[in-house]
């Protein structure tokens, strides 16, 4: 991660720990899980607007759990349990069978806190 980088990265765990974010501070933090360069940035986005913007997490969460990068997919897996009631079942068991054995790995832990028994067949 380059100067810049650690910059927007550190500027978003900064929003992340803000119990008042209004919908342009949660668009902004959107906008870095789904169009920044740097996969750290956008996974450190990520678990920011989770954490503190519940309204625009769940379409970021997606487009996180899609992400090209293994780490962005697996900070959504990290992240699903804050948003269980956001997610579908489906949604978390896809990230079970994904390429990266730590993504995979942490869709397990996800569906677990979920302690929905309808992942017991997946898992």
């Amino acid at each position: 991660m380059d100067e810049a980088a650690t910059a927007r990265a550190a500027a978003a765990a900064a929003l992340g720990l803000r119990t008042d974010l209004d919908g342009a501070a949660q668009a902004g933090l959107a906008r870095l899980v789904t169009a920044d360069p740097d996969p750290g940035v956008r996974a450190t986005a990520l678990a920011a607007l989770v954490r503190a913007g519940r309204v625009a997490a769940p379409p970021a969460w997606r487009a996180a759990a899609a992400d090209d990068d293994a780490t962005v997919r697996r900070r959504a897996a990290d992240t699903a349990p804050a948003l269980a009631d956001a997610l579908t079942l489906d949604e978390l068991v896809a990230l079970l069978h994904d390429t990266d054995a730590w993504v995979a790995e942490a869709a397990a832990f996800a569906l677990g806190e979920r302690g929905d028994r309808d992942a017991v067949p997946a898992l």
